[in-house]
């Protein structure tokens, strides 16, 4: 039975995309799943509250965004600061980005994060604050334990009782005034969104591929050249009758690649490509080092074809040098096509295509330009 080459080496090359594609559509689906608490207000009609017990039905509900309305708010002497560093070292002022602050009804109080911005406001504006808000609890944050200590300690000082007493009385919860509403938020949401919906569309078709190899970008892209079908049987017809000058599909699939007298099967990139032998103008090897902190820890030999009708080589990787020498060899006696780097060449391709075929073309044995 005659072995199906093509398939191999396509499924091969389907295989890491899809579990890529299958993993982002994982943590996609695991992130929407657990902001999902924020994403059922995000786009609705929001609630407005007018006082400490509403806001605490909010937050039993697991409501996110509301309206607060015409809140009292008291700024303390506590915020949140940032500053930039290099290995360790501080290397700019702090900068002030949120402050905390008392949030007061009249059967109540809670804590407040608020924008920098409302230091700058007058005590009238203070006293009647109107502006989308949400509910975190402490617990997102050893910052907001910190804050929440303080107005503790604030309001107990003020009313000359207990520590003990003020928390019994106040909510271990903070209000948060974003500096632009559920704006932020709402573009997160789409940007998930979309995410998960590219992933999903993604992970479907390499499903797709994974079961019906035709289905494949590359295969439609062989019938748009000739006949997909007649390719996939002369390939398949080289392997079995031992005529293939190279073939790797049982690889990873980084060095996933066939040469047969007719075509050849390796990488743009990371999708599979083919070429033509009978354009096939140019082979040489590339040697790409993986380094690790400066330090060469695996070595790839990339053998390189290039096709007078394609503007960029197709590749084949190879584990070891001799494996790439030996396909150079072979391509070179049985192909009759000029073979070897050379940094001319490799200049004019990338400023002059038709300048590299006529030089590349003058480099081929003399009964080969006839």
């Amino acid at each position: 039975m005659v072995q199906n080459y093509l398939r191999k080496i396509i499924k091969k090359n389907n295989r890491r995309p899809f579990l890529i594609s299958l993993i982002f559509v994982v943590i996609l689906l695991a992130v929407t799943i657990q902001e999902s608490y924020k994403w059922s207000t995000l786009f609705t009609p929001l609630t407005a509250v007018n006082s400490i017990e509403s806001i605490m039905d909010l937050h039993k509900q697991n409501k996110f965004y509301f309206q607060l309305k015409k809140a009292d708010i008291y700024p303390m002497d506590f915020g949140i600061y940032n500053y930039h560093t290099v290995n360790g070292i501080k290397t700019s002022e702090e900068e002030l980005t949120q402050i905390y602050g008392i949030l007061q009804y009249d059967d109540g109080y809670l804590l407040i994060l608020l924008p920098k911005d409302y230091l700058d406001m007058s005590d009238d504006e203070l006293a009647s604050v109107t502006a989308v808000a949400d509910i975190e609890s402490l617990n997102d944050g050893d910052y907001h334990k910190e804050a929440y200590e303080e107005m503790v300690k604030v309001l107990s000082d003020a009313y000359k009782i207990e520590p003990s007493v003020v928390k019994e009385n106040v909510a271990e919860i903070c209000i948060t005034i974003p500096d632009h509403g559920r704006l932020n938020d709402q573009l997160l949401f789409i940007f998930y969104l979309l995410g998960l919906l590219i992933s999903l569309v993604f992970f479907l078709y390499h499903l797709l591929v994974a079961f019906q190899y035709r289905q494949s970008r590359f295969y439609k892209r062989l019938d748009r050249i000739g006949s997909a079908e007649d390719m996939e049987y002369s390939i398949n017809r080289a392997a079995e009758e031992g005529a293939c000058l190279y073939i790797s599909t049982l690889r990873p699939s980084n060095y996933a690649g066939i040469v047969t007298s007719d075509y050849i099967i390796g990488k743009k990139g990371m999708s599979l490509a083919l070429g033509n032998t009978r354009n096939l103008v140019w082979v040489h090897l590339k040697l790409i080092k993986h380094k690790s902190h400066y330090i060469t820890v695996g070595k790839t030999y990339q053998v390189l074809f290039y096709f007078k009708d394609l503007k960029a080589p197709i590749a084949i990787n190879c584990p070891k040098e001799d494996v790439a020498a030996n396909l150079i060899d072979t391509v070179s006696e049985t192909l009759r096509v000029y073979c070897g780097y050379s940094k001319e060449l490799e200049q004019l391709y990338k400023k002059n295509f038709d300048a590299f075929l006529k030089e590349v073309h003058s480099r081929k044995p003399v009964e080969d330009q006839l």
